[in-house]
């Protein structure tokens, strides 16, 4: 069974999610973990340099995606409500993964998103025209893929932005400024 959160992206239910969370009110509220880090990096309460602080983030990201490579796959192949700007930001993710690039900022990105129907689906969801760029990930285990996602210059702030859009609170009044 999927759970879908408020910008369309989904998980699998099962114990990944936070103790105690009501699994209805996430759908408006996000994953109580993600807002917290998120928030956290908004107060700039948050070192990037310091091991304590990006393990969290990369405890996150372990929980929530499952394995990286099946999560992305699973939205943009079979998750219908992933269509458009929602699948973009997917791919530029992927990119910014492997290249260290992104096309837009996160904070751009989130805006976009924010102003699609969160119910909206699509009958055929993107697939082919990013396999080219997926099977760059497939020689990747899902455990390199962070090392090089958090890697990159300002990885590991990309990284908490990508987990506040794909699973945190639905309005963008929490995003932080551009740094």
């Amino acid at each position: 069974m999927h759970y879908y959160f408020s910008r369309g992206y989904r998980i699998e239910v099962d114990d990944r999610l936070s103790e105690g969370t009501d699994k209805d009110s996430m759908i408006q509220s996000g994953e109580p973990s993600v807002n917290a880090l998120n928030r956290r990096l908004v107060d700039r309460n948050f070192n990037p340099e310091s091991w304590v602080d990006v393990s969290a983030v990369l405890e996150q990201a372990i929980l929530l995606f499952g394995g990286f490579k099946n999560w992305v796959l699973d939205q943009l192949r079979a998750n219908t409500r992933v269509f458009g700007h929602r699948a973009e930001y997917l791919v530029d993710t992927v990119g910014f993964i492997l290249n260290g690039k992104r096309y837009m900022t996160n904070e751009s990105w989130l805006l976009l998103i924010s102003g699609m129907d969160a119910g909206a689906t699509v009958k055929t969801p993107l697939g082919t025209s990013v396999d080219s760029l997926l099977n760059r990930l497939d020689s990747m285990s899902d455990e390199e893929i962070l090392q090089a996602w958090v890697s990159n210059k300002s990885g590991v702030i990309d990284l908490i932005d990508a987990l506040f859009i794909f699973f945190g609170h639905h309005t963008q009044s929490d995003m932080r400024e551009p740094i």
